[in-house]
C-alpha cells in the first residue's frame, strides 16, 4: 500500500525554498520496541532524508521499505496525491527539489526540456554537414524528425531551431546545460 500525504507529513518536514526533506522525530507508537525507537530517532530525527542517488542523481530514499523518489514524495506532501504523470526538475538539476523547480508533466512535455546527450559543440538538433559545410536544423516533434533546413552559419540554424522550439511548445531551458 501506497504512503498516505498525511503519513508522509507525520514522517518528513519540507522546506520550499531550499528543497530539503528532513526526517521528524518519531513517536514512540511507531516502534516495537523502546531500543528501537531509540535508536532510529537518535540517528535519523532532525537529519536530512534520503541521499543521492548516483545512478540517476535524483535523491533517494527508504520509506516503509520501500524506495522512494523524494520529488514524488515532494508532490504527494504539496498537493495530497501522488503525482499521476512525470515530475520535471526545470533547471535540469535532479537534486533540486525547491517546489518552484517541480512541475507535473507528461512525457512528451518531459521531453522538450532535456539537456544535451553529449557534450558537443553545436546546440541540440543543429550539426554541421561535412559534405556541404553548411549547418542543418531539426527537431523532434510529434513522434518524428522534422528537417528545418540548411544554412550558412551556425548561428542562423541555432535560430531556426529555437524559433521551431518555441512553436511546438517546448521548455525555455530545453537544450540548456545543467
Amino acid at each position: 500500500m501506497k504512503m498516505t500525504a498525511k503519513q508522509a507529513r507525520e514522517l518528513l518536514n519540507y522546506d520550499d525554498a531550499t528543497g530539503a526533506l528532513v526526517w521528524l522525530h518519531r513517536p514512540r507508537s511507531m516502534f516495537t520496541t523502546d531500543q528501537k525507537f531509540l535508536a532510529w530517532n537518535t540517528r535519523y530525527a532532525g537529519k536530512q532524508a534520503g541521499c543521492v542517488s548516483t545512478g540517476t542523481g535524483y535523491i533517494v530514499m527508504s520509506i516503509f521499505d520501500r524506495r522512494e523518489l523524494a520529488h514524488r514524495v515532494i508532490w504527494l506532501m504539496k498537493t495530497g496525491e501522488w503525482p499521476e504523470q512525470q515530475i520535471d526538475h526545470q533547471d535540469h538539476q535532479r537534486a533540486n527539489n525547491r517546489w518552484s523547480n517541480l512541475r507535473s508533466v507528461s512525457h512528451a512535455e518531459n521531453g522538450r526540456n532535456q539537456i544535451p546527450r553529449h557534450s558537443r559543440r553545436a546546440p541540440m538538433g543543429v550539426s554541421k554537414r561535412r559534405d556541404t559545410g553548411k549547418w542543418t536544423a531539426r527537431i523532434g516533434v510529434d513522434g518524428g524528425t522534422k528537417h528545418l533546413g540548411c544554412y550558412a552559419t551556425q548561428a542562423e540554424a541555432v535560430a531556426v531551431r529555437k524559433a521551431a522550439e518555441r512553436a511546438a511548445g517546448f521548455h525555455p531551458s530545453h537544450g540548456a546545460r545543467a
